[in-house]
C-alpha cells in the first residue's frame, strides 16, 4: 500500500487513468451482500454510467440550487451522528488484525451491530423501491428512484446493464452514505476545532447572529450577505 499525502501529488495522480480506480477491498461490499454494486465503489464503465446518470438526474431535481433549501433545512433539524462504518476498514490498514480470532475481530470491527443496521437499512430501501414501483408514472417521474426504475425497464434486455435491482438498492445506500458520512465527519472536526479555539468560536457565532440571527437556520439567501 502506498499513501500519498501531498496535495500536488494527489492531484496529479488522480488526473491519470491508472490511479482512478478504487481498490478491491472486501469491506467495501459489506452492504451489498458481497457483490460489487452501486456507484461509490465501482470502477470503469459501470462507474461512469451510474455517475453520469446520478449527476444528470440530481441536477434536474435541484441539486446545488436554492430550491432545495427547504428540504436541507428540514434535514438539518433532524441531524444526528450515526454509527461510523469506517471501523470495517481496520483490517485493511492493519493487516495483522486478520490473524486475530474471528469472534474477536468481529467485535473489534463491530460487525454484528453494523450488519444489523445494514439489514434494517436494506429493508427500508427495498420497501421504498416497492412503493415507487407500485405507484410509478412513466410520464411524471418524482425522483431519482423513479428515474432509475424507468431506466431499468428501458435496459431490461441488456444482461450487462448496471440498471438492475441490486445496483438500485446499493446506489440508494451510496447516496445516503455520501450524504451523512462526509457531513458528520466535517461537523465533528468543526466542533473539535471550535472547542479548542474559543475565540474563533465567538467570531463565528457573532457573524451568524449578525447575518442569520437565532430565530432561523442559515440558507442560500445568507451567502451574499
Amino acid at each position: 500500500m502506498v499513501t500519498i499525502c501531498n496535495y500536488k501529488t494527489i492531484k496529479e495522480a488522480f488526473s491519470r487513468y491508472e490511479f482512478i480506480d478504487r481498490p478491491k477491498w472486501e469491506f467495501l461490499n459489506f452492504f451489498s451482500n458481497g457483490e460489487l454494486a452501486g456507484v461509490i465503489f465501482r470502477n470503469g464503465v459501470p462507474w461512469q454510467t451510474l455517475r453520469r446518470f446520478l449527476l444528470r438526474n440530481l441536477r434536474d431535481m435541484g441539486m446545488g440550487k436554492s430550491r432545495l433549501d427547504d428540504v436541507i433545512l428540514r434535514e438539518a433539524e433532524e441531524l444526528e451522528f450515526q454509527e461510523d462504518i469506517t471501523v470495517l476498514a481496520l483490517p485493511v490498514f492493519f493487516p495483522w488484525l486478520k490473524y486475530l480470532p474471528g469472534p474477536l475481530l468481529r467485535r473489534l470491527c463491530r460487525e454484528d451491530k453494523l450488519e444489523a443496521n445494514a439489514k434494517i437499512g436494506r429493508n427500508i430501501m427495498e420497501e421504498a423501491v416497492r412503493e415507487h414501483r407500485a405507484s410509478l408514472n412513466p410520464d411524471s417521474p418524482r425522483d431519482v428512484l423513479d428515474e432509475f426504475l424507468l431506466e431499468m425497464e428501458n435496459q431490461k434486455n441488456d444482461p450487462n446493464s448496471v440498471f438492475n435491482e441490486q445496483d438500485l438498492i446499493k446506489t440508494i445506500f451510496d447516496l445516503f452514505t455520501a450524504g451523512y458520512d462526509t457531513t458528520s465527519n466535517m461537523l465533528r472536526w468543526v466542533i473539535l476545532h471550535m472547542a479548542n479555539q474559543p475565540e474563533v468560536q465567538r467570531r463565528v457565532q457573532h457573524e451568524l447572529d449578525k447575518v442569520v440571527g437565532r430565530a432561523t437556520l442559515p440558507s442560500h439567501v445568507h451567502r451574499s450577505q
